[in-house]
């Protein structure tokens, strides 16, 4: 369906010329075999960015998102997302706003709220449930995570658990959040 369109129709639909060139990248990989459903749901995390990411446009991030967001796998870290960074420093205890300030001008093109090995080292407690964490971090609210032998134990205040952006939960339920964080669109 999305081969049988030209860019041009794409483009009309909102989407730009190098993201239709993108759109059409994947489903010839999936027109050619390349990807099937059967390997999406089969394959493992490390397998699944490996092949996505050999796809013309998509690279690490929108791999792990698609993971985390479109087959719900649960043990999803992105380190490189910049809102979770964020997340990740006010969480434990970082003034995000002064370290932002403090890079303005001065800091190089790939700069971050904290190290990769930092986050990793952090969320090494959640595992297998690292994508559990995902919405807390993002929404920048008052919630308070505790790591435990059996996954997440997630304690929140004044009922303010939720995810920030789109429509997820803590249970990957289709549950919006009732309040608006800074963060939503």
């Amino acid at each position: 369906m999305v081969l049988a369109r030209t860019p041009a129709t794409l483009q009309s639909a909102g989407v730009s010329s190098r993201k239709a060139d993108y759109l059409h990248s994947l489903a010839r990989a999936f027109a050619s075999g390349e990807l099937a459903p059967s390997f999406l749901a089969a394959a493992s995390d490390d397998e699944l960015v490996a092949a996505l990411t050999k796809i013309h446009g998509i690279g690490r991030w929108s791999a792990e998102m698609f993971l985390m967001f479109g087959l719900k796998r649960i043990d999803v870290f992105s380190v490189g997302d910049l809102g979770i960074q964020r997340g990740m420093a006010a969480w434990q205890g970082r003034n995000v706003k002064a370290l932002k300030k403090a890079g303005d001008g001065a800091r190089p093109k790939k700069w971050k709220y904290m190290t990769e090995k930092e986050m990793l080292q952090l969320a090494e407690p959640f595992k297998p449930y690292r994508s559990m964490s995902i919405p807390n971090l993002l929404t920048g609210r008052s919630a308070e995570l505790t790591a435990s032998r059996g996954g997440i134990i997630q304690h929140c205040s004044a009922g303010t658990c939720g995810a920030a952006r789109g429509p997820i939960s803590t249970r990957w339920g289709t549950r919006r959040s009732r309040r608006k964080s800074k963060y939503s669109t």
